[in-house]
């Protein structure tokens, strides 16, 4: 976030999961296992101060991750620290871009497997992407997850070993719905997690307990930001916890 030269108080929106940082994952998949609970994921208005750069969530005041690779490139979107939980808060704009819009940027990840030969937790960076389509019958967006980047790890019940991207990673979300500024799922969201591990593990994501809430930051809504998640039971089941920011295409 910026300051600006004359102080104001701006409306920011907090999306608060129990998500990864970005070298250490905050908890262990016992922990994991109520993440994709809705009431995991939620918004909140609070104030934020673009002189001080003093932000207060429901009356609160929070300090901002300035060390989030996140958030290193944004104006109008910050990582909140100080907490196990892990925040986004934006200067959110008013309304969604019209028409269609892409946002990329990247997003902190962990994908637990829950059993079979690709089973463990799979934690790093993946690339972002989030599609807006505004107008006529359509008032959607989705959030893709690819590419994983150099430096993730992967563990399963022993120390922490480096994770070899298959190539094949991918995680999905669609049928996000929008409202003014922000989007969310709905009881129609679907998800899709494929592609990790030696055996290119795709978790069961039928019926599964989909959460996300994203929000557009800035005057022109030319920044992203949000958390998504997903929890499935039964065979091939697992946990996806992703915290993504992005900026918006030309």
């Amino acid at each position: 976030m910026v300051a600006d030269a004359t102080p104001t108080i701006e409306n920011l929106v907090t999306a608060t999961g129990k998500v990864i940082d970005v070298k250490v994952l905050r908890q262990s998949s016992s922990d994991a296992s109520d993440a994709s609970d809705a009431s995991d994921v939620s918004a909140v208005d609070g104030t934020y101060n673009t002189t001080t750069r003093a932000a207060k969530v429901a009356g609160v005041s929070v300090n901002r991750d300035a060390t989030s690779n996140l958030t290193g490139n944004l104006q109008y979107v910050a990582l909140l620290g100080g907490a196990v939980d892990n925040k986004i808060v934006m200067i959110q704009s008013a309304a969604a871009p019209s028409g269609v819009a892409s946002y990329t940027g990247t997003a902190n990840f962990a994908v637990i497997v829950n059993a079979g030969p690709n089973a463990g937790t799979y934690s790093g960076d993946m690339g972002a992407t989030v599609d807006v389509n505004i107008g006529g019958t359509a008032n959607a967006a989705s959030v893709t997850f690819d590419s994983v980047a150099s430096g993730a790890t992967f563990l399963n019940g022993g120390p922490s070993a480096s994770y070899t991207p298959t190539g094949d990673e991918l995680v999905k979300f669609d049928g996000l719905v929008m409202s003014g500024g922000q989007f969310a799922s709905v009881a129609g969201s679907t998800a899709v997690v494929e592609g990790f591990g030696s055996g290119n593990a795709n978790l069961t994501t039928s019926g599964a307990t989909i959460a996300v809430i994203g929000g557009f930051a800035g005057p022109a809504a030319q920044e992203v930001g949000g958390i998504a998640t997903m929890k499935s039971s039964g065979s091939n089941s697992g946990t996806v916890l992703t915290t993504f920011t992005g900026t918006k295409r030309p």
